[in-house]
């Protein structure tokens, strides 16, 4: 479902919570991809109107989807929102644990001299 921006950043704060909920913990994928704003195919011989550049966000929970279309004057002001609203959802984040068994370690020291 295509949202205004500020729609869409409040509706990825209700998705991160929803993925949070879940008793079976679905995952949260969000992507960014370049968008030309064509829906359709480009005909053969016609040239493309290269006026503005856009940026497509997506957000996925299970079957519930959301984007959003952002212009280019529009993008550092929602990116800022965007990292807002990331860092305030994020907090179940864990750091992984280093390992110190000798067996991650090769080096030029630990090979057999020819």
């Amino acid at each position: 479902m295509l949202l205004e921006n500020e729609k869409f950043l409040s509706e990825l704060g209700k998705l991160f919570m929803k993925s949070r909920m879940t008793g079976n913990s679905q995952s949260l994928r969000i992507t960014m991809k370049p968008y030309d704003g064509r829906e359709k195919p480009i005909p053969r011989g016609k040239q493309l109107d290269d006026d503005a550049s856009l940026v497509l966000f997506r957000a996925v929970v299970g079957a519930e989807k959301i984007s959003t279309v952002v212009r280019q004057k529009e993008v550092n002001q929602f990116h800022a929102q965007y990292s807002a609203c990331l860092l305030r959802n994020m907090d179940g984040l864990q750091r992984a644990k280093k390992t110190t068994d000798g067996s991650a370690k090769t080096s030029a020291t630990n090979r057999p001299k020819n």
